[in-house]
């Protein structure tokens, strides 16, 4: 595993745990809805029961272990790169990324719950920043490692 790699895996290892013991630390003063839900303008517009925050969690976390995974058993070059450590760059770049979107999820739902005069609005535009960085560092990585 290349320098380029293991802080992407440390980048991600950090938010995500940073996420999990933000719920932890949060949970037991949330009530008993939660904010899942919200307009581009910051205003709620749907309640769930506060127990779908763990779910928000798991589905993450286990996206960016299956991410993970798959980036550990590709064995050759696909797609006209170099080599396969380009491969697996490529692939864990996406680790970091989810998990910032889940941060950012968790955050907002639970800031927004408890204090619904919170601007939120701009959490769009974190999201879409968030995005575009991501399809840049994508598609620069594919374009200088192309073979042909």
């Amino acid at each position: 595993m290349n320098k380029t790699q293991k802080i992407m895996l440390f980048t991600s290892a950090i938010l995500t745990i940073a996420s999990w013991l933000y719920v932890v630390y949060n949970y037991s003063a949330l009530p008993n809805a939660i904010v899942t839900q919200m307009s581009f303008k910051g205003d709620v517009n749907k309640y769930n029961d506060k127990s779908t925050i763990w779910f928000v969690l798991t589905i993450f976390t286990a996206i960016q272990f299956l991410i993970f995974r798959i980036s550990q058993k590709q064995i050759e070059p696909n797609y006209n790169l170099k080599n396969i450590d380009v491969q697996k760059t490529i692939t864990l770049c996406a680790l970091p990324y989810i998990s910032f979107i889940m941060i950012i999820l968790i955050l907002g739902s639970i800031e927004k719950t408890q204090n619904l005069l919170l601007d939120t609005s701009w959490f769009i535009y974190a999201l879409l920043f968030a995005t575009g960085l991501f399809l840049i560092t994508v598609f620069s990585l594919i374009y200088k490692n192309l073979t042909s």
